[in-house]
């Protein structure tokens, strides 16, 4: 903890409202922001260094990451890039130019033109366009070049996810992964994959960033990951967000030239993403009163018809909806096997374990389930679509569940609500544009 005039700054992760109390040594404070990561106070010393990590490669002679197998000596382990799936035609070229955008800089002449050399990159992609792989030439020339990388995610179960993603298409390349439940210690290692939390750990570590969702919870809108991310840069350092759901703040930066920006506006498999239907209702969607009359005929048959298509994620706005509307929907429909989660849910993890597996018709869901999950030929519906707490992007997320697969490229996307808000119509209005582009593009052929 550091004294700031009068205040107080918590020198890991840039807290500035603290707990103030006496000492016996006088005024003292403590940090409530950061205490997952263990207390810290002003009676502490909180050690760290800039120092690099030790070097546990040499660099090669450059290749053409976008489509060769190369061998680097790791000291006692070697690694390669060797990719187990082709790119598409949109991912090649976002590829390429996130490729370039980390070379620029570094003696090496790229294919966006700013008007300086900037550190950070928005990656905006569409919904299910495979933004991640895209990265991963850029990663290869980095580590080729003895450079530290780190991916970082705000939640634990993407960082699983890519973990082994990489280690599939980086043979023999040390990673370590870190998030609040892991049992693994650091150790030193060219890749770090870690939660936005355990950024706050690292000091000036790192030459290459990749942070995905980066408007999603807990990163989002928290001042105290945004100094971790930025102390965890090394001088000269770049770094590359991804998102399908660019906040505010983020296009704002790309307006004022702060920030370059990359667009992969179609998905891997080069068809649309579909575009969600506004449907109107009278009343309310609570399940007290939900499924009554006309209106509650209407919404039935509506989830009916999508579940014949295949399984239905039913999003609903309160967490104390889930339940009820699990129990409806089990009277309304005992032919299918109906369940439902929420963040709070003991048993979320064999759940969603068990929805990935196709054992549910219809699941019932707050947005816990807007990012991070693919279900083949998944169908969408969203009551009140217009409740404060679905905002554009959340409802874009959600909507992009539909048609991921190259199997089902197809679907539908319900948003149902008493009147079509701003955050519905834009929503659909980012999707629509998506397409456009990648349509002018020729990146999809409807």
């Amino acid at each position: 903890m550091t004294r700031i005039g009068k205040g107080w700054r918590c020198e890991r992760c840039g807290e500035t409202k603290v707990e103030e109390w006496i000492s016996i040594y006088g005024p003292a404070a403590t940090c409530p922001a950061c205490t997952a990561l263990g207390a810290v106070s002003s009676l502490h010393e909180l050690y760290r260094s800039g120092a690099p990590f030790q070097t546990m490669f040499s660099p090669s002679t450059e290749s053409d990451h976008l489509s060769y197998s190369s061998f680097s000596d790791c000291g006692n382990m070697a690694w390669e890039f060797s990719p187990r799936w082709e790119l598409s035609p949109a991912q090649k070229l976002a590829a390429q130019q996130v490729l370039e955008f980390v070379k620029e800089g570094a003696g090496e002449r790229g294919v966006i033109q700013g008007r300086n050399v900037e550190k950070e990159v928005l990656l905006w992609a569409a919904c299910g366009a495979g933004k991640t792989e895209v990265c991963f030439p850029a990663t290869a020339w980095a580590l080729e070049q003895g450079k530290k990388v780190l991916f970082a995610a705000p939640r634990q179960d993407v960082v699983l996810d890519v973990a082994p993603r990489l280690q599939g298409d980086f043979p023999g390349l040390k990673l370590s992964v870190l998030t609040g439940t892991s049992q693994e210690r650091f150790t030193p290692a060219p890749f770090v994959l870690a939660t936005t939390h355990q950024i706050l750990r690292f000091y000036q570590a790192f030459d290459l960033i990749f942070l995905d969702e980066m408007d999603a919870f807990p990163y989002y809108g928290s001042t105290a990951l945004a100094w971790g991310m930025e102390r965890a840069l090394r001088t000269g350092g770049k770094r590359v967000y991804l998102t399908a759901t660019p906040s505010r703040e983020s296009l704002e930066k790309v307006k004022a030239g702060r920030m370059e920006l990359i667009r992969l506006a179609a998905r891997h498999h080069g068809k649309a993403v579909p575009l969600p239907q506004w449907r109107k209702i009278g009343g309310s969607m609570a399940p007290e009163h939900g499924c009554s009359g006309e209106q509650g005929e209407k919404v039935l048959q509506w989830l009916k018809e999508l579940a014949l298509w295949g399984p239905v994620l039913l999003f609903v706005p309160k967490i104390s909806w889930v339940n009820p509307w699990v129990e409806i929907l089990k009277k309304e429909f005992p032919q299918w096997s109906i369940s439902g989660s929420y963040s709070a849910d003991p048993n979320r993890t064999e759940k969603i374990a068990a929805l990935r597996e196709g054992r549910f018709r219809i699941f019932v869901c707050t947005s816990i389930l807007e990012r991070g999950v693919t279900l083949p030929n998944a169908q969408i519906m969203v009551l009140e679509a217009d409740h404060g707490v679905f905002d554009e992007r959340a409802l874009v997320q959600m909507a992009g569940r539909v048609g991921r697969t190259r199997e089902n490229p197809t679907g539908n996307a319900f948003f149902l609500s008493r009147q079509k808000s701003a955050a519905i119509a834009k929503a659909i209005y980012w999707i629509k544009e998506q397409n456009e582009l990648a349509f002018a593009q020729g990146l999809i052929d409807n």
